[in-house]
């Protein structure tokens, strides 16, 4: 569909929305103005402030809030904690307030009707019964509560709605009162958790200094450290000792190489030269000096042997003053260490019991002055007027979903209709040729409907007739047809009346027609004419009356007519005898055409049994009632009866119902075009 389309649609479905609408809106005024509760609106107002100073620096423990989203959520999801609604309910009673407490108000039709029909099961516990009320109660105010935020800003807006106003300004009051109070005492309920715990610590602590201390002590009364200064001393007295005794070394070696210098001398020059000693050097040149050569020479052996031995008992003492100064310093650096490791131990402990004693004290001070991290801007106030039910809100919005609902019905109706209301249609799944339209002839009965085109033949419904007759005219051309068979898909689609129309009008033409009732199965010529003969075609099968007894010529109808009669036997038998065969031709040879009015073609087998025997066939189709797939099952079980034409007829238009859905310009002869050519 195209938007065209759908505003067509839209405006034949006006009616219907305009009810949906109505309809919406009477329930929504009653349910307002009867049966809804009042409910007063009261709101209170915080505002959170997100920068608290601490006092004495203890950031740690008094720190304010950042005011960052996530918390400023988290402050609304605080507001609507169940356990701070809890403590309102406790606070103002509100058990005892039927108007929370489900189990206090009486029942009314519905819920009766639902408790008698689905009883709740009673806990055989009072305890967990009062607890399942006190949480239903909870829940109640939870329902009845609402909070947000003011856009940028830290203001929260708390409302509570309740049938009485002054009840509803005071449970405002309250939830804010509360909320401020829970921040305070959680504060305090920190503080005073990290004041015992500083306390318990500092006692610790301080246990643990006194004992670093007096380790300290004890272990500096108990080692000969002097100070680490001395320590130093004693170390630069080994390296003395190390440096003479690396000097004694030297000298040794001297005089033990001069010692074995002497001893492996062998000549009294050699002596001279190894002793290098001036007197020896003057005793050699002498004749005399051999004696005391020889004298000086082993009192200079035995001398340097002196000194070899003396220098090795020094180095002996020096050594062993080094093992001894080597000792002390190893055992008084280690000494030292753990000194050093007490000290630091001690200051340590020191150092933290020193801090978490200025910690405790800033506690101990900050307890008398916690500030909480919202404060109450104005109390609420108590509303004149109750805020619900909104009427006007509520009649706008029930206007809205009836437009909605309404245009959904519309769509469904329009999606779901099968019907048939345009020759274009009609044509597009068929494949055939629409003959005709025929609209709704006014009427109170099946006479008046013919009547009225005998009585008013310039109308609308008299030149769809004659529009038809044209078409069924020109089916073939070269070969106008002359016996003429009418049927329709089902029942009540008006294909007699189109059968009698059309032969009273092709009669009217000074051409000869006759009306034969096929249908034998139900009379109805009787509904559309008084003086018709008790006998009609049935009889003239199944027994030996002759056709022209059975013809009659109606008053004021211009064909002659045979209806169906009522002897017992199968129609459809009956129709398939040679009698019949006879009949037709009979009649063919006698009037210029003939038209058989036949039992529609779903019903029953009749039509395609005399279908082979006529020239034209036309199927009626109800407007907007036939559905497509009754169309198409006629269609196929047509398939069968070959070499014939047939043409489609939609009958029972209605005109105004072809405007209402948007066809107007589709309505053939009968439209809007020319309506100043017909008269009614």
């Amino acid at each position: 569909m195209d938007l065209g389309d759908i505003g067509r649609m839209i405006w034949r479905g006006r009616l219907t929305v305009a009810s949906t609408m109505a309809v919406a809106l009477c329930l929504v005024l009653v349910h307002a103005l009867f049966f809804a509760t009042p409910l007063y609106r009261a709101t209170a107002v915080v505002v959170l402030d997100p920068a608290e100073t601490a006092i004495l620096d203890m950031e740690g423990l008094v720190s304010g809030l950042s005011g960052d989203d996530v918390e400023i959520n988290t402050e609304l999801e605080v507001l609507r904690s169940r356990l701070l609604l809890g403590q309102v309910v406790d606070r103002l009673g509100l058990l005892a307030d039927p108007e929370f407490n489900a189990d206090l108000a009486p029942p009314g039709r519905i819920g009766g009707l639902i408790r008698r029909m689905w009883p709740e099961e009673v806990p055989a516990d009072p305890e967990l019964a009062a607890r399942r009320s006190r949480d239903r109660t909870i829940e109640a105010l939870e329902e009845r509560i609402g909070v947000r935020v003011r856009p940028r800003t830290f203001v929260f807006d708390i409302t509570v709605a309740s049938e009485d106003p002054v009840k509803a300004a005071r449970i405002a009051d309250t939830v804010a009162e509360r909320y401020v109070a829970s921040q305070l005492e959680a504060k305090r309920a920190g503080m005073d958790q990290v004041t015992a715990w500083l306390t318990e610590r500092v006692a610790d602590l301080q246990g643990q200094l006194e004992a670093a201390e007096v380790a300290r002590a004890r272990f500096s009364a108990a080692t000969d450290l002097v100070s680490a200064e001395a320590l130093a001393m004693l170390e630069v007295q080994l390296k003395d000792l190390r440096d003479r005794i690396a000097e004694l070394d030297q000298r040794r070696g001297a005089a033990e190489a001069r010692r074995v210098a002497l001893g492996a001398a062998e000549t009294r020059d050699a002596q001279a030269g190894a002793a290098e000693d001036a007197a020896l050097e003057r005793l050699l040149g002498r004749e005399d000096g051999a004696t005391a050569f020889d004298a000086r020479f082993a009192q200079l052996l035995a001398a340097t042997e002196a000194d070899v031995l003396r220098m090795d008992a020094q180095r002996g003492a020096l050594t062993e003053s080094e093992r001894e100064l080597e000792a002390r310093i190893e055992s008084q650096g280690a000494d030292l260490i753990r000194l050093q490791q007490l000290v630091r131990e001690a200051e340590a402990i020191r150092l933290l019991y020193e801090q978490l004693l200025t910690r405790l004290n800033g506690a101990v001070a900050q307890q008398g002055i916690q500030q909480p991290d919202s404060r109450i801007l104005s109390t609420a106030t108590v509303p004149q007027a109750p805020s619900s039910p909104r009427t006007a809100l509520m009649a706008a919005s029930a206007l809205i979903l009836g437009l909605f609902g309404g245009l959904a019905v519309v769509l469904a109706r329009h999606t779901l209709h099968r019907g048939l209301r345009t020759s274009s249609e009609l044509e597009e799944i068929t494949g055939r040729v629409v003959a005709g339209e025929v609209p709704l002839i006014p009427g109170q009965g099946r006479r008046e409907v013919l009547a009225h085109l005998r009585d008013h033949p310039q109308s609308a419904q008299a030149e769809a007739i004659r529009a038809l007759r044209t078409s069924v005219m020109m089916l073939d051309p070269a070969r106008p047809p002359r016996t003429i068979a009418v049927t329709s898909s089902v029942p009540a689609e008006g294909k007699t009346t189109t059968a009698l129309a059309l032969a009273d009008n092709i009669a009217r033409l000074g051409r000869s027609v006759i009306v034969v009732e096929g249908d034998i199965r139900r009379r109805v010529f009787d509904l559309y004419f008084d003086d018709l003969p008790k006998e009609g075609l049935a009889e003239h099968l199944s027994g030996d009356l002759p056709a022209e007894v059975l013809i009659a010529r109606p008053a004021a109808f211009g064909a002659d007519v045979m209806h169906g009669g009522s002897a017992p036997g199968n129609p459809a038998d009956l129709l398939s005898s040679a009698r019949f065969d006879r009949l037709l031709e009979a009649l063919a040879a006698r009037y210029d055409f003939v038209i058989l009015d036949t039992p529609p073609v779903l019903a029953v087998p009749d039509f395609r049994i005399v279908a082979p025997r006529f020239d034209s066939l036309l199927l009626c189709v109800r407007w907007d009632a036939t559905t497509r797939v009754q169309v198409a099952e006629t269609l196929r079980l047509l398939r069968g009866v070959p070499g014939r034409r047939l043409g489609l007829v939609l009958a029972r238009v209605d005109p105004r119902g072809m405007r209402r859905y948007g066809h107007a310009e589709r309505m053939g002869a009968y439209g809007g075009y020319g309506t100043e050519y017909y008269r009614d």
